[in-house]
Formats: C-alpha cells, structure tokens, sequence
C-alpha cells in the first residue's frame, strides 16, 4: 500500500511539473488550468459547484480562480435564467491556444504513464480502479 501511496505523490509530482512552462506562458494557476480544461472536456457541467464537485478542488480556490479567469477574459459567467444564483461558465475564444496546449501536454503525459502497458493490462486497471473508486465512494 505505500508503494500505491508513493506512486500517487510521484504522478502528482510529474503532473504538475509538466505544465510549469504553460503555466508561465500564460501567467495563470495550475487551478485555472485544471477549470479550463474541465469545463473545455464538460461543457453541460459548467458552474462553479459542478467544478467543485467533479474535480475535487476547494471552493475557495475555485472562486479565486474563476475571477481571475474572468478578468483575463478566458471565461464568461452566464447567469442562469431559471436560478439566478446560478452562473454557467463559458470558455471564450482567448482560452483556446491555453486549452489546446494543455490538453496536448496532459495526452503526452498519459501517454508517458501507459508507455508499454499493453490493451489488456489497461482494461484490467481501469476494472480495478472502478471498483476501488467504487469501494470509497460507498464508504467501504
């Protein structure tokens, strides 16, 4: 098990570290990065809580980064027109070349973790990792 817990630290790690030079080049947070890339791959889950929520980062820091999205004129809140507490968050044009080469960064380092891993040993973690999703999800 802590061999499991070292390989999280160490993915983490390399995962942040791999978006350094973008994060400069763009002079925007990690957590920015992370919200353009999750409302850019889920454009029906598109607030601030959906953000919380699926991605798993604090509210505060969502909040944060949400209004300095706004300011760089990377995203636009939409208020809702049944719940006006409700704003829906919509990329614009000007997050685009971020969101290509962050996406572009995030498939090479996917495509460094699965290096020599064959079709059937992915099948096989991706089955294990549902059912140990699974397990927390129920509280096991």
């Amino acid at each position: 098990m802590n061999d499991l817990l070292r390989l999280f630290y160490k993915m983490k790690k390399r995962h942040n570290e791999i978006y350094i030079d973008l994060l400069k080049k763009y002079h925007i947070s990690s957590n920015e990065l992370e919200i353009l890339l999750y409302l850019y791959n889920n454009p029906d889950f598109n607030t601030a809580k959906d953000v919380v929520e699926k991605r798993g980062i604090i509210k505060s820091h969502v909040s944060m980064s949400i209004e300095k999205l706004i300011k760089k004129d990377f995203i636009q809140a939409i208020q809702d027109d049944n719940d006006k507490r409700k704003y829906h968050l919509i990329i614009l044009d000007n997050a685009l070349p971020v969101i290509e080469e962050g996406l572009k960064i995030r498939n090479q380092f996917y495509q460094m973790l699965l290096k020599d891993v064959s079709k059937e040993e992915k099948e096989t973690f991706n089955h294990v990792i549902q059912k140990i999703y699974q397990n927390v999800m129920e509280g096991k």
